[in-house]
């Protein structure tokens, strides 16, 4: 019996949905539509960030990409996102345009942050370079 290609081609197709969609869901269920399902664990090499332009990140995803995103001015500073539906959130909601410093615990304006980024392009911001220096020996 031989399947007809039109359904070869289905095989892909579904499967790539099927992924899309589980990703999707998770991060919708983190309340984040665009963003990666996060890692539950990181080996020690994963776990260091390298410094990054705040241009080339959606700072609603926290994901860096790697190109220059759009730019979305509030109040004198400039923040970033992938999309128009993150460009709106950046511009309407205070809350998407802070992060926490991982080291210091203190809320950072994504704008003045130093960003440092994993290999899967998650992103952290940091009050300065120092703090990110210390996240990285932290995780050595």
């Amino acid at each position: 019996m031989t399947i007809p290609l039109s359904r070869w081609l289905l095989v892909p197709a579904a499967v790539a949905f099927l992924t899309f969609s589980a990703g999707h869901a998770d991060a919708s269920r983190a309340g984040n539509a665009h963003a990666p399902a996060a890692s539950s664990a990181r080996t020690v090499a994963q776990a260091q960030v390298m410094p990054v332009e705040p241009d080339k990140v959606c700072m609603v995803n926290n994901q860096h990409f790697g190109t220059v995103q759009i730019p979305v001015d509030v109040d004198g500073k400039t923040y970033y996102g992938c999309c128009e539906g993150c460009k709106a959130t950046l511009a309407e909601d205070a809350q998407a345009r802070t992060a926490v410093d991982p080291v210091s615990g203190r809320s950072v304006d994504k704008a003045l942050a130093v960003i440092g980024a994993y290999r899967d392009g998650q992103v952290e911001y940091f009050e300065n370079a120092e703090n990110l220096e210390a996240w990285n020996r932290r995780t050595k």
